[in-house]
């Protein structure tokens, strides 16, 4: 059995296409952990917004992405990718908070269309 602490960092932006403000996710962390509850592998995207073309002050002085560091990220769709190879089919997977999930699900909803975050 692995475990998997998975941490989120997004920021409001409003999306001209969908009409609303999206909680769009800018970053992905995990940590892997094995049966022993030893770190085993650990996991870090930026990824580039396909919302807005910079961060919120707010956002950059809590998690220190700047506007450069975002715009260098990937896109939403590879980083997700990443993260499905990276993460065993059999992890359990535990987020900070419910939060994390609603913004998992508004971003597959909004974001990726016909992929899923494998949580």
């Amino acid at each position: 059995m692995q475990y998997i602490i998975l941490d989120l960092e997004w920021d409001s932006a409003y999306s001209v296409k969908h009409r609303r403000f999206l909680n769009q996710i800018l970053q992905i962390g995990a940590v892997r952990l094995n049966e022993n509850f030893e770190v085993a592998d650990t996991f870090l995207e930026t990824v580039k917004s396909s919302i807005s073309k910079k961060v919120t002050g707010r956002f950059a002085g809590l998690t220190g992405i700047t506007t450069e560091k975002m715009l260098a990220g990937v896109p939403f769709e590879t980083a997700v990718d990443d993260y499905n190879a990276w993460a065993p089919d059999d992890a359990v997977t535990m987020t900070w908070s419910d939060s994390d999930l609603y913004s998992i699900k508004e971003n597959e909803e909004y974001i990726l269309n016909d992929k899923t975050f494998k949580i």
